[in-house]
C-alpha cells in the first residue's frame, strides 16, 4: 500500500516538473511564441515575441489584430484549416518571418510561432543586389573595351592609308629624281605598302 501512495504522490510531482520544463523552453525560445483564446484575443506571448513586435504584458487581453494583420489567425479560427505555414512581412515592426500557426481545438486556442528571418531576407536582397551590379559592371566593361577595341582599329586603318599616301609620294619623288620609271621603285612599294 505504502508503495501505491508514493507513486500517487510522483505523478502530480512529475506533471508540474514537465510544465514548469515546457514554460521554460516557451520563455527562452528565440523564437517568437503567442497564443491566443477562440475570440483570438492574446493570452499568452513569451519574450521574443514582445521583442519582435516592440510590445509589453499590457497588450495580454487584447485581439492580435492590435499587433498585426489577424487574417491567417482568422483562417485557423473559421475552421477550414488546422495549420497554415507562410512567410510574412511585417512593414511596421522591419520584420520577415516564417511563420506557423496551428489550432489546439480542444482548448479552443491558436498557436503563432514566428521565426525571424529578417537578416537572411536581407543578407539575400544584398547578395541579388550585388551580383546585380556586378553584371551591369562586366557588361559596361566589356562595351567599353569594345568600343575602345574599334576606335582603336579605326585609328590603325587611318595611319595606315596615311602611311601608303605618304610612301606613294616618296616613290614618287625619288622616281623622279633618279628617272626610273615606274617598275623601277615598283618593288619598294610592294614591301611598304599592303597593295
Amino acid at each position: 500500500m505504502r508503495g501505491m501512495a508514493e507513486l500517487e504522490m510522483c505523478i502530480p510531482f512529475m506533471r508540474r516538473l514537465s510544465e514548469q520544463r515546457t514554460d521554460k523552453i516557451i520563455e527562452t525560445s528565440p523564437n517568437g511564441i503567442v497564443i491566443l483564446d477562440e475570440h483570438l484575443t492574446i493570452i499568452h506571448m513569451n519574450p521574443a515575441f514582445r521583442k519582435f513586435f516592440m510590445c509589453s504584458e499590457a497588450v495580454l487581453g487584447r485581439p492580435i489584430s492590435y499587433l498585426m494583420d489577424p487574417d491567417l489567425f482568422e483562417k485557423l479560427a473559421s475552421g477550414s484549416t488546422d495549420q497554415i505555414t507562410s512567410v510574412v512581412r511585417h512593414e511596421r515592426y522591419n520584420l520577415q518571418c516564417h511563420q506557423i500557426l496551428y489550432a489546439l481545438r480542444e482548448e479552443n486556442q491558436f498557436v503563432g510561432i514566428f521565426v525571424d528571418i529578417t537578416k537572411k531576407h536581407m543578407d539575400k536582397e544584398k547578395l541579388d543586389k550585388l551580383r546585380t551590379q556586378t553584371l551591369l559592371q562586366a557588361k559596361e566593361l566589356l562595351d567599353h573595351q569594345i568600343n575602345m577595341a574599334q576606335t582603336i582599329a579605326k585609328f590603325l586603318g587611318d595611319s595606315t592609308g596615311q602611311s601608303e599616301a605618304l610612301l606613294d609620294k616618296l616613290i614618287q619623288l625619288a622616281g623622279d629624281e633618279t628617272g626610273g620609271g615606274k617598275d623601277t621603285n615598283e618593288w619598294l612599294k610592294d614591301i611598304y605598302t599592303s597593295k
